[in-house]
């Protein structure tokens, strides 16, 4: 009887069973499979979206720091008073003050100069590009107009591992070469010269008030400043905007002095050039284009 009744409850017990080894071994392998996917995936995205930061920074501290030296009042500021830059020798400078992006507590940028916790300025020197020497006179001096080229070199830290990134700002320096000795020394940012500037530069009078030029009787009449971008030739960027100089779409792919210039009329003269860079998009769409702005003298000479 008992034997019959234990016979009954094992057939009416449910087959049970556990899982093998075998199957828990390739269970466990398949989640850990799935765990480095995703692993893989986010590391990846991680490491994408510093890139796009780092290069966002590397642009946002670029464009800063040549709006800083492209603006005659700031640009005098830092480097009025430094040597004259030598042809082929990069001499290390430092850009003091200076308070645009990166900018720190000591308002100086300068070799080791720290922009944020993965980006910092390696090396920051000038030197000139050797474009020949023009000579610029104002109120009875005499100046050399010098090219300068401007080297930042940028050390960009990711996973250990440090990139040099290495950008160029370009822009006309001053220095006087009489009357008396040289100076030897920066006197002056070379750029856009104001309309009062040039017209006292020619010996006439300028009015404030009409923002009229008067020139001198026998001279040439100022007919104003214009300035033209290329290879494109809206002038796009941050800052890319000369109050005293009228723009025109420049209508040709070389920097000759177009007619379109002067459209108050007058003979167009070059007197000097702006390299820049800027950029579109964002993300990975994110591109950097370099542009440079030319800039003309308008003179309507008997």
């Amino acid at each position: 009887m008992k034997k019959q009744m234990v016979k009954i409850i094992k057939n009416k017990m449910p087959n049970v069973k556990g899982f093998s080894l075998v199957e828990v071994v390739i269970s466990i392998g398949i989640l850990a499979i799935a765990i480095l996917s995703v692993s893989a995936v986010y590391t990846y995205l991680n490491k994408a979206e510093n890139g796009i930061a780092d290069k966002l920074t590397t642009n946002e501290f670029i464009n800063a720091l040549s709006k800083h030296l492209t603006t005659k009042s700031t640009c005098d500021l830092s480097l009025t008073g430094q040597p004259v830059p030598i042809v082929g020798v990069d001499t290390d400078i430092v850009i003091s003050p200076y308070d645009g992006y990166g900018s720190n507590s000591t308002n100086k940028i300068k070799a080791n100069s720290v922009l944020s916790p993965r980006l910092k300025v390696n090396k920051i020197s000038i030197k000139d590009k050797g474009i020949p020497k023009g000579t610029v006179s104002f109120k009875g001096e005499n100046y050399n107009r010098i090219i300068s080229q401007i080297k930042i070199v940028l050390d960009l830290k990711s996973d250990g591992v440090v990139t040099q990134i290495v950008r160029f700002i370009e822009l006309p320096i001053l220095t006087k070469v009489s009357p008396g000795p040289a100076s030897g020394k920066i006197d002056s940012c070379g750029l856009e010269a104001t309309t009062s500037d040039v017209c006292v530069n020619m010996g006439g009078t300028f009015d404030s008030d009409t923002n009229v030029c008067t020139p001198k009787p026998g001279n040439c009449e100022f007919r104003g400043i214009a300035y033209g971008c290329l290879p494109t030739t809206t002038c796009p960027g941050p800052g890319i905007n000369f109050p005293s100089a009228r723009f025109f779409t420049h209508p040709s792919s070389t920097s000759t002095a177009p007619a379109a210039a002067c459209t108050r009329g007058g003979t167009p003269t070059s007197t000097g050039e702006y390299a820049y860079t800027y950029t579109t998009g964002s993300g990975k769409s994110l591109k950097t284009f370099n542009n440079k702005a030319y800039f003309y003298i308008c003179l309507e000479c008997p």
